[in-house]
């Protein structure tokens, strides 16, 4: 998915942040894309600060990442883990309660979150 959402920050080129989740990874990775900051991780203060700052989240449908979102009242769209049942439920669940819109990451596309904006 990183692959994914990184190749298609390229073609857009619009401002963005991605975080990894990644804690224990060191390797810093370079981006072509200028408009772009990537981080591998960030401490619950600087990425709720970050998420509040933010036109948009794009996130995967965990129930804590769903409990912060709706704890600072952030739209999202919910990209739901391929296989994790408890995610595919509460992305489709929350997207037809009108909360949170969701996307499989198969049919993921940068460009269509955009155009719902």
């Amino acid at each position: 998915m990183k692959k994914k959402i990184i190749a298609q920050l390229d073609d857009i080129k619009v401002p963005a942040v991605l975080v990894l989740g990644l804690p224990n990874e060191i390797q810093e990775l370079s981006l072509t894309n200028q408009q772009v900051t990537l981080h591998n991780y960030l401490d619950a203060a600087a990425l709720s600060n970050l998420m509040q700052q933010s036109e948009i989240v794009i996130a995967r449908s965990g129930y804590s990442t769903i409990m912060d979102l709706v704890s600072i009242g952030q739209r999202a769209v919910l990209v739901p883990t391929p296989g994790q049942t408890e995610q595919e439920y509460l992305a489709k669940y929350l997207s037809e309660k009108g909360l949170f819109k969701t996307m499989k990451q198969s049919d993921f596309e940068l460009k269509n979150v955009i155009k719902e904006l």
